[in-house]
């Protein structure tokens, strides 16, 4: 267990490995005092979660558990950071945040609202004090007829990506 008061004041905690090796009412206690200044978690004590105080603390990010237990699978997660590594480098965070999943399932004729996506989450999560949790989408009559319910999907869940994505650079 991690004792929070060995550590420097404002300390940030990640914790993608195992649930366990967290003490969550701790945890909550030192992000409540002070003394931790933000975690990003993506295991928890017990799964799913019982208690909501640390889910809901506005000084923490959750996000889904991705593991990777085949071979196949491990090959492809590797394949996907080393790609992630070479877009950070250039400047382009495309399918970070474990959205490779929906931006590779954007076509070449729908790059541009990738694009567009990206452009404005990073205006809302670069001009936001908080990280948003909803999103609303609305789109006119024409619009509707452009593009299809699996895509305005898509729009929805990669908008938040990146307004996600900024909100985390702010907050570390």
């Amino acid at each position: 267990m991690m004792k929070f008061s060995l550590c420097k004041r404002g300390v940030k905690l990640i914790n993608v490995a195992r649930g366990e090796i967290i003490d969550e009412k701790s945890l909550v206690n030192a992000l409540n005092c002070g003394q931790c200044g933000g975690t990003a978690l993506d295991v928890f004590e017990k799964e799913p979660p019982i208690d909501m105080k640390l889910i809901q603390h506005p000084l923490t990010i959750c996000t889904p558990h991705f593991g990777a237990s085949t071979r196949e699978a491990q090959k492809r997660v590797a394949i996907d950071l080393v790609q992630q590594i070479i877009d950070f480098k250039e400047h382009s965070l495309i399918g970070v945040a474990n959205g490779s999943a929906v931006t590779s399932q954007f076509g070449q004729e729908n790059r541009s609202i990738l694009l567009l996506c990206k452009r404005l989450g990073q205006i809302i999560g670069a001009s936001s004090t908080t990280i948003p949790t909803e999103i609303s989408l609305s789109l006119n009559r024409k619009s509707k007829f452009l593009f299809s319910l699996t895509i305005i999907k898509k729009i929805n869940s990669l908008f938040f990506i990146f307004i996600f994505r900024c909100s985390i650079k702010s907050f570390i």
